[in-house]
């Protein structure tokens, strides 16, 4: 809906869902995780609080980057991201918008979509 939900999570459960990341070595010390989604949205506590507890890299976005297309394909160039999680229509569109997008994903060996953009 594009509207942040308040949910309800222990820090027990928190700490579990990220074991269970790292048990099943989707993401691991080696990663460069982009954080591209608002803070205003309850996943970017997974991608800060979770990369920064497995110890990978953590790349932040400027304010208002996670709308611009240019900057998105720059940083993941930039700072060779392995990571990226973004819902579907953005990653569409960054396709569609971007000609050496397969050039600037070389190093992304994980690609989280779930959700959509408003």
């Amino acid at each position: 809906t594009g509207k942040p939900k308040g949910i309800q999570m222990s820090h027990a459960n928190f700490i579990n869902a990220v074991a269970g990341v790292e048990d099943e070595q989707i993401i691991n010390k080696n990663d460069v995780i982009l954080q591209r989604t608002p803070v205003t949205f309850d996943m970017h506590l997974q991608d800060i609080l979770g990369s920064l507890m497995l110890g990978a890299c953590l790349v932040q976005i400027l304010p208002g980057g996670d709308r611009n297309l240019n900057y998105i394909s720059y940083v993941l160039e930039e700072y060779q991201i392995t990571c990226l999680s973004t819902v579907p229509t953005v990653f569409s569109a960054l396709v569609e918008h971007e000609p050496a997008i397969k050039h600037k994903l070389s190093t992304c060996r994980i690609l989280l979509s779930s959700g959509v953009y408003n």
